[in-house]
């Protein structure tokens, strides 16, 4: 966002409370306003930048999810039960790298434009073209690096959710787990995915292949949701209320 450190980091915490927002804008919404509270920083910036970085988390739970298909498919011969949530995902990745794309544009713009009537939209698509144009090799690998740790950090939340019901999992099991209830969670109406993503969850953990009770399946789910949902939303609300020290 072409911002110091510090700075970039105390608007990410703020937006935050945004988790609850329909469609997974809530955040990038948030942070678009913070931005605009900063002295020489642009919110259209801010939008686009976070749409360049989900664009990348896209493509990443697609292959993610692949990982998922092929695992699952040699390993369990109740695969053919999945298959639909597994295209499900797979297809809403697509989804959203296509929608990201679209709005590259000038034409999904113009015709967003006839319902919003806002310049703000031309100024967002010349930040997102620009910042998408300058992206270097380097600035790719970075955002990728810092998107796989994520996934690493939501590996991680995933079992220990699993392990605070004294249910020990192989470590396959949690990133098929992980990589199905990120992807529900990327491109809903609801926010975060809440209902899909339990949906979607309760459905992959009861099959032959997890075979858990629906006692553990919902034990998992509410610490899952306590981690992945109330918490940074806290945290985001926290941020936004306390003072910032430069003023």
């Amino acid at each position: 966002m072409k911002a110091p450190t510090r700075k970039a980091l105390i608007i990410h915490l703020r937006s935050l409370a945004g988790v609850f927002a329909p469609m997974g804008l809530g955040a990038d919404m948030l942070r678009s306003f913070w931005a605009s509270k900063e002295k020489g920083m642009k919110p259209d910036r801010a939008l686009a930048c976070s749409l360049i970085v989900k664009f990348f988390k896209f493509i990443l739970m697609f292959l993610l999810l692949l990982f998922s298909v092929i695992a699952l498919s040699s390993r369990s011969y109740d695969f053919p039960q999945y298959v639909f949530i597994f295209i499900s995902m797979l297809f809403s990745a697509l989804i959203g790298l296509l929608i990201i794309i679209l709005l590259r544009s000038r034409k999904t713009i113009a015709f967003i434009h006839h319902f919003i009537r806002k310049l703000f939209l031309w100024r967002f698509h010349e930040e997102l073209n620009l910042n998408f144009d300058r992206l270097r090799l380097r600035d790719i690998a970075f955002i990728i690096i810092v998107l796989m740790l994520s996934v690493v950090f939501e590996i991680g939340a995933a079992w220990a959710a699993f392990l605070s019901v004294s249910q020990e999992l192989p470590l396959l099991h949690i990133i098929i787990f992980s990589s199905v209830a990120s992807s529900l969670a990327l491109i809903t109406v609801s926010p975060q995915g809440l209902g899909f993503v339990e949906a979607g969850s309760y459905f992959l953990l009861s099959m032959g292949y997890f075979s858990l009770s629906r006692v553990v399946i919902g034990n998992v789910l509410i610490v899952w949701n306590i981690v992945r949902l109330w918490i940074p939303s806290i945290v985001g609300l926290f941020a936004s209320l306390v003072k910032r020290s430069d003023r």
